[in-house]
């Protein structure tokens, strides 16, 4: 070994350096600078274009005494962990950004992801991308000595049966909402129609819009909506909010509203079920049954209502059924202005009640016209135009205007009653007190109750014409 070189290397011996004192009359070659490292053992990673520097430098004098970095070792690469790549799908399905679930020893970091309380997915959407371990990449030292490096760790994904993976990417076989859970270091994925609040519908959790049935173990706070294409549970009550459901709705507790403020709605192509009612608007195609009372709301179905339970009463608001109405208590002893309809079909009828309303904001805005124009009136009949200023004749258009409409809303008004009836044996029905003040209307026939009443009901007379009151048992 030249006494004036000396080779060292990192502690790892993923580097050489070369240590020298150069004199100037003395020569150095590559080959000879090659034979030094050799002779230390150096036999991997030599960098030729390094080497070539260095002698440039020796031989221009512009090296004293310096560390020269000359041999570069390979270091080990572990192989890349298993990891879940879940897709974030938008509003209209296509897919807005991924996230990234690293391991953390064996766990999956869902931290991120939880941020969103659901996602929802729809039938063959694609959920994310299964990424298998990679291999590992040994590494070598300047000396030629091996270092391994470790293979990365596979996951321990379960898929459950409503996904299936194919080509490392997981799909959804039915509509819902993605389920993932980390639990005794194994990762579970599916899809399930059902979803479940473990508490309070609030800002925590948001507005709910699922496709299958959702479970809420709280209460529905106000403002806030579930929208579901299942069945629609809760627990506790709906506080101003609103409940849409593609089937059935059970609330444990009450729907309630404000007296004078907002009111709690509920929708449902199928039934629906409470304890308690108040001031509040329900909206079924099949049957309403409320377990205590209704006070002062609006209650419309397809089918029948029932309010039979303790005390089972419907106070004041308006109730609409088609088949037919049962309840205990129909009315108050203080008088309360209760309306119960059947025989018809309730989207008829509230639509019907839509029109009349506009009807006569229509009626009372064309009177107005009138008053404005007055005697002008009957020039712009005449066409005399010319003889009226250019207010005037804005005036008027805007009357013929509403003329027009008042036209449109008679000739649908008239199209509905002549489909709002489905009478079928139709009847109010009461098992305890009908009190006074109560508006029975069959068949479009209205009859107010003037006394009170026993158990019994109130149907159409034979003749058709008339409301009369049975007593039960009779």
């Amino acid at each position: 070994m030249d006494n004036k070189i000396k080779i060292v290397t990192s502690e790892d011996e993923m580097f050489a350096y070369i240590l020298f004192h150069y004199n100037r009359k003395r020569k150095l070659s590559i080959d000879h600078i090659k034979r030094i490292l050799l002779e230390n053992g150096i036999i991997y990673g030599v960098d030729e274009e390094r080497l070539k520097n260095l002698v440039y430098l020796l031989k221009t004098g512009s090296v004293e005494y310096r560390r020269y970095m000359i041999a570069k070792g390979k270091k080990p690469e572990d192989g890349e962990d298993a990891g879940l790549l879940l897709l974030r799908p938008s509003n209209d399905g296509t897919v807005l950004d991924a996230v990234s679930f690293d391991y953390i020893g064996d766990r999956i970091d869902y931290k991120y992801y939880m941020q969103k309380e659901y996602v929802s997915i729809k039938k063959g959407g694609m959920i994310g991308f299964y990424l298998p371990p990679t291999d590992r990449e040994n590494g070598i030292t300047v000396r030629g000595t091996d270092v391994s490096a470790k293979d990365g760790s596979n996951l321990h994904l379960e898929l459950g049966d409503n996904v299936y993976m194919k080509h490392n990417k997981i799909y959804s076989k039915i509509d819902g909402v993605i389920d993932y859970r980390d639990k005794n270091n194994t990762v579970f994925l599916d899809v399930t129609d059902i979803y479940v609040v473990d508490g309070d519908v609030n800002y925590s959790t948001g507005n709910i819009d699922f496709p299958g049935k959702v479970i809420v173990k709280g209460d529905i706070l106000p403002g806030f909506v579930v929208d579901a294409g299942g069945d629609v549970i809760v627990a506790g009550s709906v506080h101003c909010g609103q409940v849409y459901s593609g089937r059935n709705i059970s609330i444990g507790e009450g729907v309630i509203g404000h007296e004078d403020g907002i009111k709690s709605i509920c929708k449902a192509e199928g039934h629906i079920k409470a304890r308690y009612v108040q001031y509040s608007i329900l909206f079924s195609q099949e049957n309403i049954v409320v377990y205590r009372s209704v006070v002062h709301s609006e209650l419309y179905s397809n089918k029948a209502v029932e309010v039979l339970g303790d005390p089972g009463s419907i106070i004041g608001g308006t109730t609409v059924a088609r088949y037919g109405i049962e309840s205990n208590i129909i009315g108050a002893e203080i008088a309360k202005y209760t309306k119960l309809v059947t025989g018809v079909i309730h989207e008829n009828f509230t639509r019907n009640a839509t029109y009349v309303k506009t009807l006569e904001k229509l009626f009372l805005k064309r009177t107005k016209y009138n008053h404005y124009l007055g005697e002008y009136n009957s020039d712009m009949m005449d066409n005399s135009v010319n003889t009226v200023s250019h207010k005037y004749t804005t005036i008027y258009k805007n009357k013929l205007s509403c003329d027009e409409e008042i036209i449109q809303l008679e000739n649908k008004i008239s199209t509905i009653n002549k489909n709002i009836r489905d009478v079928s044996n139709s009847k109010v029905e009461f098992f305890t007190t009908a009190f006074p003040g109560v508006v029975i209307t069959i068949d479009g026939i209205s009859y107010e109750v003037k006394q009170k009443y026993s158990s019994g009901y109130f149907c159409l007379n034979k003749d058709g014409k008339s409301i009369q009151y049975i007593k039960n048992g009779s």
